[in-house]
């Protein structure tokens, strides 16, 4: 049986007899499709545009014809749900990015802070230690 088989995979050492056996185990196996295509008359749903053509034609009684435009359709609502999530992770992406730079633009003001405060003069200690004193003698104890 292994004569027939002379479709090889390119990613591992699988042969097919038929191109078609090929293509799908490629995309099932090594490269799955992120599209998913629904029936619009059910919820049925399939990775593969064949399969959705087989399912509109047989189960709903549609001539192939009919079942390929339904697939086309099926495959443009697919490729738009696809890019929409595509945008959105990319929005994402973005929005972690600017918070990352908010975040080191917030810690660069506190470093630059810090250091004006270390370069300031410092007050004379014996002010402060007088102050603290009086401070200290206008406390009441019971």
């Amino acid at each position: 049986m292994a004569e027939f088989r002379r479709f090889p995979c390119e990613e591992c050492e699988r042969k097919f007899v038929r191109p078609a056996e090929r293509d799908r185990h490629w995309t099932d196996v090594h490269h799955p499709s992120p599209l998913w295509l629904c029936c619009e008359r059910c919820c049925w749903g399939s990775k593969h545009r064949s399969s959705l053509i087989r399912h509109v034609a047989g189960r709903h009684g549609m001539g192939i014809r009919r079942a390929r435009l339904e697939a086309d359709d099926a495959e443009v609502k697919a490729k738009e749900r696809s890019r929409i999530v595509r945008d959105k992770k990319e929005e994402r992406k973005l929005m972690k990015v600017m918070e990352l730079e908010k975040r080191t633009k917030y810690k660069e003001r506190i470093l630059e802070n810090k250091i004006a405060e270390d370069e300031q003069e410092p007050e004379d200690e014996s002010f402060s230690i007088e102050l603290l004193c009086i401070q200290f003698s206008q406390i009441k104890i019971n």
